[in-house]
């Protein structure tokens, strides 16, 4: 029963991944505004550090380090899982979604990890909170993590995203020892 639950919210997660794809491309602002886009990727990107408060588009976040780990259940990491706390505040006047698409770590030589599905999956299926979809309401602070596998350890930079169609980000400095 387990793996057809896992399979079903993995088929879920592609289906909604191909579809923001496909709903992201046909967007008329990103033709109309390059020469705003140039402008603002010349400015330096603010970087904050592990708890502090990051203001990203229509949220604001707080992100900790829970956990460097080997398995998460049953579920092995192939280098090491990295658990994060994510906190969020929607400073929006509408209610927003939150999802594990809104995050990315880099590495220090710029390699791009996604969040791992299989071992959010696995970190809920064995009583942890995710923040997978995640709907939070205006003036509201809701709370979950979020895990990424990483071959080794080292120093990584974690992007947040504003939203979904909001092109605000921000770094956190992630020290993995």
């Amino acid at each position: 029963m387990n793996k057809l639950y896992a399979k079903t919210i993995a088929s879920i997660i592609a289906i909604s991944c191909l579809g923001l794809l496909a709903l992201g491309s046909d967007d008329p602002d990103s033709k109309n505004h390059s020469s705003e886009t140039q402008s603002t990727s010349t400015q330096p990107e603010k970087t904050y550090k592990l708890n502090e408060q990051v203001p990203v588009g229509k949220f604001i976040y707080n992100v900790s380090l829970i956990k460097v780990t080997k398995s998460i259940g049953d579920q092995r990491a192939d280098g090491y899982f990295v658990i994060f706390g994510i906190v969020f505040y929607n400073n929006d006047k509408e209610t927003r979604t939150v999802d594990g698409s809104l995050f990315t770590l880099y590495s220090e030589d710029g390699k791009e990890y996604d969040a791992s599905t299989e071992a959010n999956m696995a970190l809920e299926m064995n009583g942890g909170k995710t923040i997978f979809l995640k709907q939070c309401g205006p003036g509201i602070m809701k709370s979950g993590a979020i895990v990424f596998e990483i071959p080794k350890k080292g120093n990584y930079k974690l992007k947040l995203s504003g939203g979904f169609f909001d092109a605000s980000k921000a770094f956190v400095e992630i020290p993995i020892n």
